[in-house]
């Protein structure tokens, strides 16, 4: 966003300068009025902020800044006269002179640039248009350097977790429309904790949204162990911004000792993201695991980077050593985010089925975790079929205006089921097809009679012309 800060000590507020708005520098009647200067003329200089609406992902592109004269006594940037009606891309922190007096100034360009989240159809559009008109940029992947985090209602997503990390606050889409109503008559920026979301979390209070400081190193002396590429490329940056480290392991290493160095996590596989494993990957993080519970620590669950941010502590989430079950408060928080029950404590689940046996229990009972989570698979369809026995005609006969039918048996119908229509409709289908057959040969013996008299017409009209004699 661009900003003409005046020097002079006492002046007004700065200017905030709009997208596609020419702003006349002048004595009267002037978007930026100069008073009290002889040398300034009635319609002095324009300045113009451009912005294509496809730079608007572009956080290179700045907005272009122009000046342009159109004075008498002139207008000077760093001590340069400008020619009259030219115009001239400013920089940021160049200083402008209008007049030959003291009218000084100063341009300068603030970045602004959001990122969105869970905004859809007219909500984007809305955004776009409210960001373009002040100049700023729209990512959808979040930065270091986004300014603020965009969201309908407050969701823990990735994002939101990145933006409380760098301390950036998160608003509505409305608030961007209120600032620029702002800089159209003159007023007070509103502020943006009167713009935040509502909470769409049942465990997240208002006070665990506050800005702190110290989440910038929430993780700092740490490092996040990922054995899946879409997990680290997921939760890396919020890691990285937190102050820790990453590491992506998904081929088998030398050894496992960086899994039980102190102060590394190693985040659990989810279920979808384990089925894009080969079977080998999978054989050898099973091992990594089992490593793992015999040194008595556990894996870090994707929840737990998020709880961790919200509380500010890792003392008790992305801790190896720690049990994040073992307080009933964050017992159930977690649970909100694992969509787990706050029951469940087993790591492992395997599954047998009935009449066969997996695995030999006596070679895996040291795999075997302490609390088993055993599923049967059983059938609960009864595949038994009852026969039935046709009711005989005999049975009907003293029913009331029962008919009976006399079957007349068509040759080829012998094996035809004794239905009511059975051997009749054969008799018909055969009929009907006679007559199609008949029809068929009738057409096509007419097709080749006309086209033996096309080639004789052909033939006719090939013959070369003769002469008379």
């Amino acid at each position: 966003m661009w900003t003409l800060r005046s020097l002079t000590p006492g002046a007004e507020d700065p200017y905030h300068l709009l997208v596609g708005v020419e702003y006349v520098v002048g004595r009267k009647n002037c978007a930026i009025l100069l008073h009290n200067d002889q040398s300034i003329s009635r319609s002095h200089a324009v300045l113009l902020v451009s912005h294509p609406i496809a730079n608007l992902s572009q956080t290179a592109s700045i907005p272009v800044l122009t000046l342009k004269d159109t004075s008498k006594y002139g207008t000077f940037v760093n001590e340069e006269r400008l020619q009259n009606d030219s115009p001239r891309s400013l920089k940021s922190g160049e200083m402008v002179v209008f007049g030959i007096f003291q009218s000084k100034f100063r341009v300068g360009y603030k970045p602004l640039i959001v990122c969105s989240s869970c905004l859809v159809g007219p909500g984007k559009i809305t955004l776009n248009q409210a960001i373009q008109q002040l100049g700023g940029h729209v990512t959808s992947n979040w930065t270091n350097d986004n300014t603020h985090l965009v969201m309908p209602s407050i969701k823990i997503t990735v994002k939101t977790i990145c933006a409380m990390i760098c301390g950036r606050p998160i608003v509505k889409p409305q608030f961007f429309l209120s600032v620029a109503e702002a800089i159209r008559s003159r007023q007070h920026f509103p502020s943006a904790e009167s713009f935040s979301p509502p909470i769409d979390e049942p465990n997240i209070k208002a006070e665990d949204m506050v800005i702190k400081p110290e989440r910038k190193w929430i993780f700092v002396g740490k490092t996040f162990i990922f054995f899946n590429g879409k997990q680290h490329k997921r939760l890396g940056p919020a890691v990285t911004l937190g102050g820790g480290n990453v590491k992506l392991i998904e081929e088998k290493g030398p050894n496992l000792s960086l899994l039980e160095a102190p102060g590394s996590c190693v985040i659990d596989v989810g279920v979808s993201d384990s089925q894009t494993a080969s079977d080998s990957t999978k054989k050898w993080i099973d091992s990594a695991l089992i490593t793992l519970q015999r040194k008595g620590l556990r894996t870090i669950s994707e929840a737990e980077v998020g709880l961790a941010v919200i509380h500010i502590s890792t003392d008790i989430y992305c801790n190896p050593l720690s049990n994040p079950n073992s307080g009933e408060h964050d017992n159930y928080t977690l649970a909100s985010y694992t969509g787990l029950s706050s029951t469940t404590t087993a790591v492992t689940m395997y599954i047998s089925f009935q009449h066969e046996k997996l695995f030999n229990e006596a070679e895996y009972n040291e795999m075997l975790p302490s609390k088993l989570l055993l599923t049967v698979f059983k059938t609960l369809v009864n595949h038994t079929r009852q026969k039935i026995v046709p009711t005989s005609n005999a049975d009907n006969s003293q029913v009331k205006n029962f008919k009976k039918f006399r079957k007349v048996l068509y040759p080829g119908g012998e094996g035809l089921p004794r239905i009511i229509g059975g051997t009749d409709l054969k008799a018909y289908q055969t009929k009907n097809n006679s007559e199609m057959e008949e029809w068929l040969r009738q057409e096509i013996e007419e097709q080749s009679q006309q086209a033996k008299d096309d080639i004789l017409a052909d033939d006719l009209f090939s013959l070369p012309n003769i002469s008379p004699c």
